[in-house]
């Protein structure tokens, strides 16, 4: 959309004039610390204007840095989302689209690994399994600290113990390593969490440094020992108290941070690695879904004398930027393959750059979930003799404006081996594919597919839509298929 008057031209010198006023150089070298809140939707922090509580320590960080409005991520659950934060990369190159069959590859370079050969100290406090460093996530860091000491999921006749340390060899053994895991210690505390982020940070003798903390928040925590209902009371009443409390554990970071006088010198990156349907589109949970509920997610940026304070950012952006926002201020970008582009200019321009990117419908987010190619999320379909098959697909959207548009093709089930995969033949495959459109502007939302009214910008979309599957590599799985076995697989109507 092109910008036509005066207003535009004046916003233009007033933010040049603003810049001029302040220091906004970059730094040479700043620390990162790159906090992480697992399933935190923007909408229950009192910055983006939640009124049913307060979260003071987050909101002074927005009032300190610059919150940007509309941001989202890539995937709705923790493991391949964070390897895109932490590659740059979307999951079509990175590779990592299930804990089943995929870990990420040896040869992907991550945010860690280039800061340490700039000199940096790097390290990783994680609370909870799905970023265990059997999934290559530590690929980089000196220091990966993936302790845990209690169960995601309460069973009422199983006694915790350590979850399994070896990553199990076939598609069957994955499903149950999964449930295995879950049983057992496979979290900690936000608490705990904080309690050794902050011992690291006491005892860091050099800068600079990355340091990533990842809480588990207000992720559902199954207690099988209620009814189904039961659990899902427990979670909706429980989200909003465990906002709070993992505000307090990050405001107790943020103390830490200033008690040594880091915070001067720190780039502060403030995220969620996906967002929680509570309701919306019949779902309660993440993974299956690519609804705003699922992917919104906030994102705030800090560093004094360089970033403006108070500033609200409006325009899109990805969780596939806060890659190259890094390395904007630690050495730049040079030569580094990118999906997504450093947010450095956006924050800088501050407040203006709310007026500024007005109407701004350039920037495209490409997000995509494989969950429904697990057995237990598959699209339940009936064959014409009245027999049931599971059958696995994927979710793949784009967004661009106003418009998101979404496809669904079959894929075959991750933790299913290829000798038992389902046949699609007999129009199971075609019951499985859809295309919808839905426009984020209307009322309706993301419940009402508008596709047949608007083909100029399902066109445009899927067009964007075709060109990430042609970037698309081949992931490096743990579990590789042999030629006979991919033969099998397109004999039972999953393409290539």
């Amino acid at each position: 959309m092109k910008r036509r008057g005066l207003l535009p031209v004046l916003l233009r010198a007033l933010t040049g004039l603003a810049l001029t006023g302040c220091d906004t150089a970059l730094p040479e070298r700043a620390n990162v610390l790159l906090i992480t809140v697992d399933t935190l939707r923007p909408d229950r922090l009192s910055c983006y204007g939640y009124t049913g509580h307060r979260t003071p320590r987050i909101d002074a960080l927005a009032a300190q840095g610059t919150l940007f409005e509309d941001a989202v991520s890539d995937a709705p659950w923790t493991t391949p989302s964070m390897s895109s934060v932490l590659t740059g990369v979307y999951p079509t190159l990175h590779g990592l689209r299930s804990t089943n069959a995929h870990r990420l590859a040896p040869e992907a370079i991550t945010l860690a690994e280039i800061l340490r050969e700039r000199g940096y100290v790097t390290a990783a406090v994680i609370g909870s399994f799905p970023l265990h460093s059997l999934y290559g996530l530590d690929q980089g860091f000196d220091h990966y600290d993936d302790t845990f000491t209690r169960p995601i999921w309460i069973h009422p006749d199983h006694e915790p113990g350590d979850a399994p340390s070896v990553l199990p060899d076939t598609p069957e053994e994955g499903a149950f390593f999964s449930l295995e895991t879950a049983l057992n210690n496979s979290r900690r505390s936000d608490a705990e969490v904080a309690d050794a982020a902050v011992a690291w940070l006491r005892q860091l003798r050099s800068e600079p440094f990355l340091l990533w903390v990842h809480y588990f928040g207000p992720h559902t925590r199954p207690d099988w020992r209620r009814s189904p209902a039961e659990r899902d009371r427990q979670h909706l009443s429980r989200y909003d108290a465990d906002v709070r409390e993992v505000d307090a554990e990050i405001g107790r970071l943020l103390d830490e941070l200033a008690a040594h006088g880091l915070d001067a010198r720190t780039l502060v990156i403030f995220h969620a690695d996906h967002g929680e349907s509570l309701g919306e589109n019949g779902l309660l949970g993440h993974g299956g879904l690519l609804n705003r509920a699922s992917m919104n997610i906030p994102l705030i940026l800090r560093l004094p004398g360089t970033i403006p304070a108070g500033s609200r950012i409006s325009a899109l952006v990805r969780n596939v930027d806060i890659f190259p926002t890094v390395l904007d201020v630690t050495g730049g970008a040079a030569g580094v393959e990118l999906s997504g582009e450093s947010l450095m200019p956006l924050a800088r321009r501050g407040t203006f750059a709310r007026w500024l990117d007005r109407g701004d419908d350039t920037r495209v987010a490409y997000m995509e979930t494989f969950y429904p190619a697990h057995k237990g999320f598959a699209m339940k379909l009936q064959r014409e003799d009245g027999s049931e098959e599971a059958v696995g697909f994927a979710r793949r959207s784009v967004r661009k404006g106003r418009w998101r548009l979404e496809r669904r093709e079959p894929h075959p089930l991750y933790d299913v081996s290829p000798e038992n995969q389902p046949d699609l033949s007999g129009g199971l495959a075609e019951q499985v594919r859809g295309e919808e459109l839905y426009d984020l502007q209307d009322p309706a939302g993301e419940s009402r597919n508008v596709i047949g009214e608007h083909p100029q910008p399902a066109a445009e979309l899927g067009a964007l839509l075709d060109a990430q599957r042609r970037s698309e590599r081949d992931a490096a799985p743990r579990l590789e298929l042999d030629a006979e076995e991919r033969l099998r697989l397109k004999s039972l109507g999953y393409g290539d």
